[in-house]
């Protein structure tokens, strides 16, 4: 982690329960072996007494990431440019981007700032 001295977690860590499932059902000991705290032996193990036991949880699907909403500045600055992409001059479409988010403040995604900015 940045700062605090500690390196950032593998990925591997957070494998979803689905996919750790699957490799105990497939006898993957070198996947379930990579896991924090688990040794080869304990691999081995882990595989020989689950693999029968956690077909329930391989068909379980993995919850949908959320990624958090843009700021509103982030939001503002992405309309910006891709009005500018459509070929708008940046101080035309930042200034008129700027006050349709003022008098409009329910608008929340950049589709939606960018299909009314040409409806006026």
């Amino acid at each position: 982690m940045r700062g605090s001295g500690l390196a950032a977690p593998p990925a591997r860590w957070f494998l979803p329960i689905n996919r750790i499932a699957e490799a105990i059902r497939d006898q993957n000991t070198h996947l379930v072996d990579s896991l924090p705290g688990i040794s080869a032996a304990g691999a081995e193990k882990i595989v020989a007494t689950l693999r029968q036991k956690v077909q329930p949880f391989v068909g379980l699907e993995e919850a949908p990431k959320r990624e958090a909403p843009p700021s509103d500045e982030e939001l503002k600055r992405l309309a910006v440019d891709l009005l500018v992409e459509m070929g708008i001059r940046r101080p035309e479409a930042a200034r008129s981007i700027t006050k349709l988010l003022e008098s409009q403040p329910q608008l929340k995604t950049v589709e939606d700032i960018v299909m009314e900015y040409f409806k006026q």
